[in-house]
Parts: structure tokens; C-alpha cells; sequence
């Protein structure tokens, strides 16, 4: 092959390229040109369809849009209206002929009945948690038997266990329930372990105010119970001495300089404390010396 065919065939191979690539493009545009019309015969289709739920109106997203919210709203706050009305008619019929009343008149069941109306009272005692009734009557009723301090902080903060309304509420009611009785359950393990750190504590100066009573003053003091307490002070002191010596001889310790500087002060204070006392003590019974 000469150099003029080679290049010719060259020149013929990349028209071919072109050609080629210039087909596919022309097919996809055919198929996105038919699914676009697929799509719009079948929007006029479901257009003429639902013309008949349209009143005599076009059709409007928007328009349906705020519709629907606001007729969502009517059906999830609906049954707290039912739940008052049910109140009021237990309270004048009374419970027999209440419960007569709703066998006969009430389409829905008595235990239906009961939960309007609790949620209804409940709502009634706190208008501030309103809110919780907006996602119906069964998260409604997980929302409001919360413990107080909870109801709390979502009237304080708007806020459940630290998550907003609005997420809680975009939950089904058994994964609310769920993880409700799930935060519940980790909120009382802190409490508990809590308050067993109080109870420690509490243990503690108990054990405190028990020894410091050993030095209390008395209304019948005498020589000898004065003897006693400065026998038993002198045993602390001797065991706070004790200690300090083991933390200055105890490398492993001593190189804690905050805690040496903390037990240095306390010394000190005890060393300035006993001083003073030691002054008037001597000012007392030994002014000679």
C-alpha cells in the first residue's frame, strides 16, 4: 500500500468514526424525543382520568398542595375535638349512661373513645403540649405518657431526649415507640448510675459529719471528756502526718505537683490552725512561759 492510499484509507476510516458516532447520537435523541412524548401522552391520559375528582377545576399542584395540608391538619388534631365533646357527655350523662351512649351512638370502639379523651384532657391540663397531637392519635398518646421531666424539656427546649418534634413525628408509631422506650431506657441507666455516685457521696459525708461529731462540744463537758477529744485529734493528726510522708517518699506520687501543692495548702493550714490555738492555749494557762 502506497503512502497516498494508506493515508487515503485513513481519511475514510475516520469519516466512518464520525458517521458512526453521529447514528448513536441521532438515536439517543430519537429515544429521549419518544420517551418525551410517551410521558406527555400519558400525562393528558391521567389528566382526562381524574377530571371527574377535580370539580370542574384544572389541575393545580399547588393549589392541591395546600389543600392537602391543611385538610391533613383537620384529620390529626380532628379526634381531640371528638375527645372533648366524649368528655363532656360522660361528665352530665354520667359513666353508666355514657357507656350506654357510646355502644349505641359512637361508630368506633369504647377503648378508641377513651384514648380521644384522655388525650383530650391531657391537652386540656396543658395546652403547651399541643403539639404533640399533631401526628395522630397513637404517637400522640406515646408522646403525652412521657415522664414530666421530659414533657419538660420539650416545653422548655422543643426538644425529646435532644431530638426535635418534627423528627420524631416523621416516624411510624411502633419506631416511635420504640425508641422512645429506647432513650427512656438509656436516660434511666445515667440516672441510676448517677445516683449511685450521689449515694457514694452522700455515704461519704455522712461518715464525715459522724466524725467531726466525735469533737462536737457538749453541755457536760468535763476534764476528761476534753482529754478524749484531744486524744482522738491527735490520732488524725497523726494519720494525716502519716500520709503526707507516704506521698513525699513515694516517687509515684510526688511527681503529682497539683495534688503536692493541694496537700502542701492543707498542711499548712492545719500547721497555722494549730499554731494559733497552741498561742492561746499557752496565753491561757501558761502566760509566764
Amino acid at each position: 500500500m502506497t503512502e497516498e492510499t494508506g493515508h487515503a484509507k485513513a481519511v475514510t476510516d475516520d469519516a466512518e468514526v464520525q458517521i458512526g458516532e453521529g447514528h448513536r447520537k441521532l438515536r439517543n435523541d430519537l429515544q429521549v424525543i419518544d420517551q418525551h412524548n410517551a410521558d406527555e401522552a400519558i400525562r393528558e391520559t391521567a389528566l382526562k382520568m381524574v377530571e371527574k375528582y377535580l370539580g370542574g377545576q384544572e389541575y393545580d399542584i399547588q393549589r392541591l398542595t395546600a389543600e392537602i395540608q391543611v385538610q391533613v391538619g383537620f384529620i390529626t388534631t380532628a379526634y381531640i375535638e371528638i375527645g372533648r365533646k366524649l368528655l363532656i357527655i360522660k361528665e352530665v350523662e354520667g359513666h353508666g349512661n355514657f357507656t350506654k351512649w357510646l355502644e349505641a351512638n359512637f361508630p368506633l370502639s369504647a377503648q378508641q373513645a377513651r384514648k380521644f379523651m384522655k388525650v383530650a384532657l391531657r391537652l386540656e391540663s396543658d395546652p403547651k403540649l399541643q403539639a404533640l397531637a399533631k401526628g395522630g392519635i397513637t404517637k400522640a398518646l406515646c408522646l403525652l405518657d412521657l415522664p414530666e421531666d421530659d414533657l419538660e424539656e420539650f416545653k422548655e427546649e422543643g426538644t425529646i431526649y435532644g431530638t426535635p418534634l418534627e423528627d420524631w413525628q416523621l416516624k411510624s408509631a411502633k419506631e416511635l415507640a420504640a425508641d422512645l422506650a429506647k432513650e427512656k431506657k438509656n436516660r434511666d441507666k445515667i440516672i441510676a448510675e448517677e445516683t449511685k455516685g450521689l449515694k457514694a457521696e452522700n455515704a461519704a459525708l455522712v461518715k464525715q459529719c459522724k466524725d467531726l461529731q466525735k469533737f462536737a462540744p457538749v453541755d457536760d463537758a468535763t476534764p476528761e471528756w476534753a482529754l478524749s477529744q484531744v486524744t482522738e485529734l491527735t490520732k488524725a493528726t497523726l494519720v494525716v502526718v502519716s500520709l503526707a510522708q507516704q506521698f513525699l517518699n513515694d516517687e509515684r506520687l510526688n511527681c503529682d505537683m497539683v495534688t503536692r501543692n493541694k496537700i502542701d495548702g492543707n498542711i499548712n493550714l492545719a500547721r497555722n490552725t494549730l499554731d494559733k490555738f497552741y498561742r492561746e492555749w499557752i496565753d491561757a494557762f501558761n502566760p509566764e512561759i
